[in-house]
């Protein structure tokens, strides 16, 4: 139960920043709002702040459904994924960094 909180709680950030990714990528919608506005960069800004209340949104609702998906949450291995996966970013760039000098 503790490992199935913890990959949980690490999903808890993956798929809303996956989902963020592509919404700013490749959605029609990005797509569709570029060619109307070319090189408008208020169009950009409202965009990176409604994918990221999309993104902030299914994450706090992706939470609230723990107990739902994890039989036996332990809440704590969950934030301990959640902290994991955040902190994964700054790994990377780390990794990144220390490859190019």
């Amino acid at each position: 139960a503790v490992a199935w909180s913890a990959l949980y709680g690490g999903l808890c950030i993956a798929m809303p920043s996956a989902l963020m990714a592509y919404g700013l990528t490749s959605s029609p919608l990005s797509r569709a709002l570029v060619r109307v506005f070319p090189g408008v960069a208020k169009v950009s800004l409202v965009g990176v702040l409604f994918w990221e209340g999309i993104k902030v949104l299914l994450a706090l609702a992706m939470m609230w459904s723990a107990p739902r998906f994890v039989p036996g949450l332990s809440w704590l291995a969950l934030v301990g994924g959640l902290v994991v996966a955040l902190k994964a970013y700054w790994l990377e760039l780390w990794m990144r960094s220390r490859r190019s000098v």
